[in-house]
């Protein structure tokens, strides 16, 4: 079955779910609609169709030529000016053509009708799809017709008066015909418009097409015309074709569009505020515009790649380029519109477009204190990071506190608010986040307490958080010793020296008990740190004394090891982030805190070969996986939990070695690799210090920018500064 290249086939849509809704921008046509005058002169002719309409249009043809100041004899009229292509196609039977590409496509389909053959000038993205003087190469005795649209179809590019004077001169030479397209010259502003029906007299090889058909809002009609001082040429397309090509009422339409002079400058005024309106709106949503001076406009947009599909199922046809020849299927063309229904039309593109892709970096502790060893610079600062610098170049650079004085500074919280959950809806402590990341749910009478894996000294001092002084391999083995059936405890080995405690509600240690985080806590007496929750809980009292007895066997050098149960918390129902901010979202994360928090707002966590939650990462792994989910999600928070870990180490050389690598690693392959418009911020949640191991609440490192796209860059003052960079509704571009 036949289907038509072109837009404006509304006919096709009638049969779908969209009815007759659909609105066209898919066709160029004078937003104003059909002039009152033009819709009276129809009706009053229909009276008239019992007669076969006048063969040679003599009232419309005496009009016209007075109107474009022409002799009379130089006009051809027929039905529409695609059909005056097929008759000069048909008459004048070129052998060889020159065709811009990319340009209407029924100059290459009606040449093909003859056997034509055709040599394409392709005009260049990079030049804004704007002839240059080489075109002038294109032209010899051999060639028989040049064909050029201007303003160009689909571009809306003017080509240069000057050249296009040499081109008829050139032609002239060589009698080669010169077929001038002008049908959208009556929209372009009256200081750039130029015809050349001024030149027929002189150049008898210049064929000017036109048609009423986009000028004055008539497709459904058909009436369009060529004019050349080639009365012969005008004899013989007579004789191609049948004698009632023009039906009365579209020859009395014709007549009458002729006095609207205020029609057409009010027209040529609405599209010059809503082409400048368009233009802006679509570069704001990260297209590429050209710089139309037509009733049109092109660009292109690379994402979403069914733009014009999508677009269909909410109601707006627009014309996919992709059949053009030199065009790809990312280019598109919009008519210019009334504002209401350009609104309407921008609206459902940032509907579709979901927005620029938005990024968030979180490199867990990226905040420091001044290291003397380092010059007295914080790692971030001694760290080599040439992608964050250019970043900083595009976009901005400050020092945010994410906590502020709200809460104490930790990830839990702090990842929480820069993903835009109100602090109402934040979990009390952690726990029961990293119990789903790792799967497992509790009821609404249970809780879970996180539980570390700690080393005390002789004196009973708190001497790591982390089971410092056992491999890997004791982490797992103590673990295992500690993991047997505690009568009312369930123990949970996740990783390292992380565990959790599940174990029945006990509203004295959720709201009451305050049990000081380990790795806050170094120097202190254990006895003291733990001194309350055993005097509250019985059962927790046994349970660590107990275990301590079983880790015996891993003590060492005066060093012994214990469980430290701390940061209970009941389960806690997080509001999706979809809810939240209509963007589909995922998160590349192996931080159990992290993982749960994915998890608690329905964000995509897919686990990857290779992550851990430390310095040992594999950071490209991480990269790769942050491309391909923005091939599929709005947002992706991706979490880096090393640098946060080696300040716990005391570890400011790792530390700033760590983030180094996530310039060059990460951000390098993500800045090089993406190419949809992208929001991207690069923060930390908290400080944690590298002197004392310590999270505290001044301010962190926040690169800002905005990539592949011209938008102009917004400054982070605080934390909801992030949030409206990130997350706002598709407004990047506009």
């Amino acid at each position: 079955m036949y289907k038509s290249v072109h837009g404006g086939d509304i006919y096709s849509e009638q049969n779908n779910s969209l009815g007759k809704n659909i609105v066209d921008y898919s066709a160029n046509v004078n937003p104003l609609g059909l002039p009152v005058s033009v819709k009276e002169a129809i009706k009053n002719s229909i009276k008239n169709c019992v007669n076969y309409p006048d063969p040679l249009c003599r009232e419309l043809i005496e009009k016209l030529a007075k109107y474009l100041n022409i002799k009379k004899e130089y006009l051809f009229i027929s039905n529409g000016a695609a059909d005056v292509l097929f008759k000069l196609a048909l008459t004048v039977k070129p052998g060889r053509a020159v065709l811009l590409a990319p340009t209407f496509a029924d100059y290459e389909k009606a040449l093909r009708t003859v056997d034509c053959k055709f040599t394409y000038y392709e005009l260049q993205e990079e030049k804004k799809f704007i002839a240059g003087y080489d075109l002038l190469k294109k032209i010899n005795s051999r060639v028989d017709l040049v064909v050029i649209c201007n303003p160009n179809n689909p571009t809306g590019k003017l080509i240069d008066e000057d050249l296009l004077l040499e081109v008829l001169e050139k032609c002239c030479r060589t009698g080669t015909k010169l077929l001038l397209d002008e049908c959208f010259m009556d929209f372009v502003d009256g200081d750039k418009a130029y015809s050349l029906c001024s030149k027929l007299d002189k150049y008898h090889n210049l064929i000017i097409l036109k048609a009423f058909t986009k000028t004055y809002a008539m497709p459904g009609l058909r009436l369009g015309y060529c004019m050349t001082s080639d009365v012969s040429l005008i004899k013989r397309l007579h004789e191609n074709g049948q004698d009632w090509n023009v039906s009365i009422p579209a020859q009395a339409a014709g007549i009458a569009a002729l006095d609207e002079e205020n029609y057409l400058l009010a027209s040529k005024e609405l599209i010059r505020v809503e082409r400048q309106y368009l233009t802006a709106q679509l570069e704001g949503l990260g297209a590429k515009t050209f710089g139309s001076e037509a009733n049109y406009i092109f660009f292109k947009l690379e994402k979403p790649e069914n733009l014009a599909e999508l677009l269909r199922k909410h109601g707006f046809l627009i014309r996919e380029c992709n059949n053009y020849h030199n065009l790809g299927p990312t280019y598109y063309r919009i008519a210019v519109k009334t504002r209401y229904t350009n609104r309407a039309l921008i609206k459902a593109i940032k509907e579709v477009r979901r927005n620029a892709l938005s990024l968030l970096v979180i490199i867990d502790g990226l905040g420091d204190d001044h290291i003397p060893a380092l010059n007295g610079l914080t790692p971030f600062q001694y760290a080599e990071h040439k992608n964050i610098d250019t970043l900083i170049k595009l976009g901005t650079y400050s020092e945010v506190s994410i906590c502020e004085n709200d809460f104490i500074p930790e990830s839990l919280s702090c990842i929480l608010r820069l993903l835009g959950v109100q602090q109402r809806d934040f979990p009390t402590n952690r726990a029961y986040l990293e119990l789903l990341a790792h799967g497992r749910d509790i009821s609404e009478y249970e809780m879970v307490l996180r539980c570390n894996l700690v080393s005390i000294d002789k004196d009973n001092t708190l001497v790591s958080f982390n089971g410092q002084g056992l491999s890997a391999e004791s982490m797992a083995e103590a673990a295992k010793a500690c993991d047997e059936f505690w009568q009312g405890i369930e123990f949970m080995h996740l990783s390292m020296y992380r565990n959790l405690l599940i174990l029945d509600k006990d509203r004295r240690i959720l709201d009451n008990c305050v049990i000081s985080p380990p790795h806050e806590s170094m120097g202190k007496n254990v006895d003291l740190l733990l001194g309350e929750l055993k005097q509250q809980s019985l059962l927790l009292k046994h349970f660590i004394e107990g275990t301590a007895k079983r880790l015996e066997r891993f003590n060492h050098d005066d060093i012994r090891y214990m469980l430290y149960p701390w940061g209970p918390s009941e389960r806690k129902t997080l509001p999706g982030f979809q809810a939240l901010h209509g963007l589909k979202g995922a998160a590349i994360c192996e931080a159990e805190i992290v993982r749960g928090i994915a998890k608690g707002l329905h964000l995509t966590a897919p686990k990857i070969a290779g992550v851990t939650a430390d310095i040992d990462t594999d950071i490209a792994a991480k990269a790769t996986a942050t491309l391909n989910m923005l091939k599929e999600y709005d947002f992706v928070l991706t979490h880096f939990n090393g640098a946060d870990e080696a300040a716990h180490r005391y570890d400011y050389q790792s530390k700033a070695e760590f983030i180094s690598a996530i310039d060059e690693e990460f951000l390098e392959k993500i800045i090089n690799n993406i190419q949809e418009p992208l929001r991207i911020v690069i923060c930390g949640d908290h400080v944690t210090s590298s002197i004392n191991g310590k999270h505290n609440k001044n301010a962190v490192p926040v690169v800002a920018a905005q990539i592949n796209t011209a938008a102009i860059p917004v400054k982070i003052n605080n934390y909801q500064d992030i949030l409206t960079f990130l997350m706002r509704a598709s407004d990047m571009r506009g």
